[in-house]
């Protein structure tokens, strides 16, 4: 129905524009007949679009219009139309309220016809409810916001006077109207504590105070009552309506006063505020007592003093001030800081100073304090000068003398002290002490040495040393030692003798022993020993060495010290041990053969025992660690065997007797005669083909004489010879597969070496003859073709294409049987060629062989169009294609009905 009103208004609107409806039908025979629909119009296309965007601008105004009318009429509907329920308790309410009835679908009568509003709101949404509320002073404040129908309100303030109202809102929907309000008043109360008053001016005899009005809770505030404090008790200064009072008076410097207020009004007085602190500016501090020298010495002196009144500010400094008379400056800063004690140092010794301190703080420097003098005490002397022997020194004195010091430290000297400390005590003591500036010491022992010392007294005390002399006495000769004494078994070569120091070493250290032999009854001093080195105990001894095995030998010692030497001691008669051999000489080698040589040596001595044999080693490297050895008896030659010939060795030999071995001999070279060369050990052959191959071998050990040439064997015939340095060869003219037996021997002037060991070969195979080319398939771009499998292993085949300048080209290289060659023009001929190639080389070149490529497919045909149409037929035409090959062209022409899902059919 609603279509044929559609289709009778736009016929209507049509023909008040000309226009006309035409139907055709087209199709025939059994087939269902189509029926299509045309309209014509008169009017442009321009005035056509226009009538269309009118009438859909029409349309969207009506729907707007509409939306508008039921929106409105829902936000009527969610009015609620009773003042929410208000229940009090105490500074907070709680509020509850109805749903709308538009939300409850409770409609009386009269609203019936708003039902259907209802299936107009959001389905999915929560209803919010708005509590706003209207304070005394007419603000109004959003203090619920939610889904729920009741909300408490909290911290309402005493004395106020509020209103609530409800509005509800669903979606894009809010009620047109608040709910009618709910009235709730709280009663007045005392006014609140008001805030801490605040310190705004200032002065040493007033001070201002300024405070804020509190809450007054309902009820306007009458009055304040300040008050003020500087100690427990507060006392009123003010009562009235202003909230600022000035105070006059005259405050203690640093003092601390409090201050606080109340308010009142028609219901009573508040709390008090928090108390503010007011302290009054501070003065400088009092002058301080007198101070006090605690400590004073030579070049330093500590004041003292107490702290004064501090006038209401801590004392933060002090400042110190000095007087040095002898300047004649007057007072100058020396110190300032926190402590109240300051040493002065660098001050002059017995001199007079003034000193006087002040104290400070924030208000500024006091008053000083009263003068205090005091004077340094007297320095010590210095130490005097130029110590030094005056006479020449005795066996038993020593005659000193110096110089005055320098530096009296402000005082006369009075006396000299003079002290000594002597090996025998290791202390100082006193020698003497006067007021000359000599002195001589008596009775001291001969070769003492003596330290001494001396500093000069006066009033400020006893004065530093002087730096410490040393001075001996004179030494005199030390007595003989006892008779020396063997310590320990004596030895082949060396005997260690002992012997006690002198009962008497003169008053002087013993410097040297000198070590005296007897040989041959001739006396020879053999060591002069220093006594720092001797090694010491009970008693000194010493090794003397070099000496020969199995000898008598006399040994006497003699000390000596600076002042001389002593007279021999008693001697010691001794008998050296016997000893190894000597080291034989040289042996003399001669070769007799390239693996022989005689070896021959003369007789060592014997050192005291006979000789009983002989070892013999040789060996090619001197310090072979291993080399071979053997026994010699009752004999002084041998004939070492089995040597390599040309080669360099030594030899060395060794006497033995009843004590051990001698040392060996000198090591003597020898070189034997050469031979021929040694055996190759290594022969490989490095490549070979089908009939010949390459045989390489290493060089063997020439044994002294160079290899001059190769021979070369080949199944037990000698095939070739290889002269001078070549270690490798080419054999030709082979049989292709074949086996073959190879060996090498090395030939020099002395003759010919042993053959290598045999190597077995086999000749490759003869390489494949070429396969024949086929083409397996072909097309416009391309050509596969194929040739048969060679039944060796391992072939290869290679395919080459014959290029435009007449060169060949590798198109393939693998083992498969058949390659595809792309790229190609179409109706192109092409020229192949086809190899083998296995472990025996590459073979012979197939023939050259020529393949065609096809001719491609019409390209397709363009601009398709219907020439003619009736009730049961079409014509069509197009562009026709030009022929590739020059052949003949056909076309196929296909259909399918529209808006069917058959495919093309011809």
């Amino acid at each position: 129905m609603a279509s044929d009103h559609s289709d009778a208004r736009d016929t209507r609107s049509d023909q008040q524009h000309g226009a006309q409806n035409v139907t055709f039908v087209l199709g025939g025979g059994n087939r269902s007949r189509q029926v299509a629909k045309i309209k014509i119009v008169n009017l442009n296309a321009q005035q056509a679009e226009h009538i269309k965007a009118e009438q859909l601008r029409h349309k969207d105004n009506v729907l707007k219009m509409q939306a508008e009318q039921k929106k409105k009429e829902i936000c009527e509907q969610l009015s609620i139309k009773e003042a929410p329920e208000v229940t009090a308790g105490g500074y907070s309410v709680k509020l509850n309220w109805k749903q709308p009835e538009i939300i409850s679908c409770q409609y009386s009568e009269k609203l019936k016809s708003a039902e259907h509003l209802h299936n107009l709101l959001p389905k999915h949404t929560k209803i919010t409810y708005t509590i706003k509320m209207t304070a005394k002073d007419k603000s109004t404040d959003v203090v619920y916001s939610g889904s729920e129908n009741f909300c408490s309100v909290n911290d309402l303030k005493p004395g106020g006077n509020y209103s609530f109202c409800v509005i509800p809102s669903i979606g894009e929907f809010t009620a047109s109207a608040p709910s009618p309000e709910a009235k709730y008043s709280l009663p007045a109360e005392i006014p609140s504590t008001p805030p801490m008053p605040k310190i705004v001016a200032k002065s040493k005899s007033s001070v201002t105070i300024r405070w804020n009005a509190p809450s007054d809770n309902g009820a306007l505030i009458i009055e304040y009552s300040l008050e003020w404090s500087m100690d427990a008790d507060y006392k009123q200064v003010y009562c009235g309506k202003e909230k600022q009072h000035k105070m006059v008076y005259k405050f203690t410097p640093g003092s601390l006063t409090k201050f606080r207020v109340k308010a009142r009004n028609e219901i009573g007085w508040s709390q008090f505020s928090e108390s503010v602190t007011y302290t009054c500016a501070a003065a400088a501090p009092e002058a301080p007592p007198t101070p006090e020298c605690v400590d004073i010495r030579v070049c330093h002196a500590t004041i003292r003093w107490s702290s004064p009144d501090d006038n209401g500010a801590p004392i933060t400094s002090y400042k110190l001030e000095m007087d040095d008379v002898d300047t004649g400056y007057g007072f100058r800063v020396i110190y300032q800081g926190e402590q109240a004690c300051y040493s002065c140092s660098e001050l002059h010794r017995k001199s007079i100073y003034k000193f006087r301190v002040c104290a400070i703080n924030s208000a500024g420097a006091g008053s000083f304090s009263p003068v205090v003098e005091c004077t340094t005490l007297p320095d010590l002397p210095g130490c005097p000068v130029s110590l030094t022997l005056k006479e020449k020194a005795t066996s038993t004195t020593l005659h000193i003398q110096w110089d005055a010091p320098k530096d009296d430290g402000g005082s006369a000297i009075t006396e000299y002290v003079v002290e000594i400390c002597t090996q025998s005590d290791e202390t100082f003591h006193e020698a003497c002490r006067g007021e000359m500036c000599s002195c001589e010491i008596k009775g001291l022992s001969p070769g003492t040495s003596c330290k001494i010392r001396v500093c000069a007294v006066s009033a400020g005390g006893m004065g530093l040393w002087t730096d410490i002399l040393t001075l001996n006495t004179r030494a005199v000769c030390p007595d003989p030692t006892g008779r020396p004494r063997i310590k320990s078994k004596p030895k082949q070569e060396s005997v260690m003798i002992a012997w006690d120091p002198p009962k008497y070493n003169g008053g002087a250290v013993i410097k040297f022993y000198n070590v005296m032999r007897k040989h041959k009854d001739q006396w020879a001093l053999v060591a002069v020993v220093q006594d720092s080195i001797i090694e010491k105990g009970t008693s000194y001894s010493y090794t003397v060495n070099r000496l020969c095995p199995g000898t008598s030998y006399q040994f006497s010692i003699v000390c000596q010290n600076i002042a001389g030497k002593s007279a021999n001691s008693e001697t010691l008669d001794v008998v050296t041990a016997a000893s190894i051999p000597d080291a034989p000489p040289s042996p003399f080698i001669i070769c007799s053969s390239p693996t022989s040589a005689n070896v021959k040596w003369e007789q060592p001595v014997g050192n005291g025992d006979k000789i009983i044999s002989y070892n013999l080693k040789w060996s090619e490297d001197e310090d072979d660690v291993n080399p071979q050895t053997v026994p010699v008896t009752n004999s002084r030659c041998y004939v070492v065997k089995n040597l390599s010939p040309a080669t360099t060795y030594g030899c060395s030999v060794q006497a033995v007797n009843g004590v051990g071995g001698s040392n060996w001999s000198t090591w003597s070279s020898f070189t034997t005669l050469p031979s021929s060369p040694g055996v190759i050990q290594h022969c490989k052959v490095l490549s070979k083909s089908c009939s010949t191959m390459v045989v390489y071998w290493t060089s063997p050990h020439s044994n002294g004489s160079p290899v001059t040439a190769y021979h070369i064997e080949l199944n037990g015939a000698r095939v070739a010879t290889v002269t001078g340095s070549l270690t490798e060869a080419t054999l030709t003219d082979l049989t292709p597969h074949t086996d073959y037996r190879i060996r090498v021997q090395a030939g020099n002037k002395v003759g010919v070496g042993p053959f290598s060991s045999t190597v077995l070969v086999t000749t490759l195979p003869l390489p494949p003859a070429p396969p024949i080319l086929q083409l397996q398939s072909a097309n416009q771009n391309s050509l596969k073709l194929s040739w048969p499998r060679k039944q060796d292993k391992g072939c290869t085949y290679m395919l080459e294409m014959q290029l435009t300048t007449g060169k060949y080209k590798v198109v393939y290289e693998g083992t498969s049987q058949s390659h595809r060659i792309t790229r190609l023009l179409p109706n192109s001929t092409y020229t192949f060629r086809l190899c083998c190639t296995n472990e025996s080389g590459r073979g012979d070149w197939s023939n050259a062989t020529s393949f065609t490529t096809m001719e491609p497919p019409p390209s397709v045909p363009k601009a398709l169009t219907v020439n003619k149409a009736t009730s049961s037929s079409l014509t069509f035409n197009w562009e026709g294609v030009m022929a590739t090959g020059g052949g003949q062209i056909s076309y196929e022409l296909q259909s399918r009905l529209v808006n069917t899902e058959r495919d093309f059919t011809q």
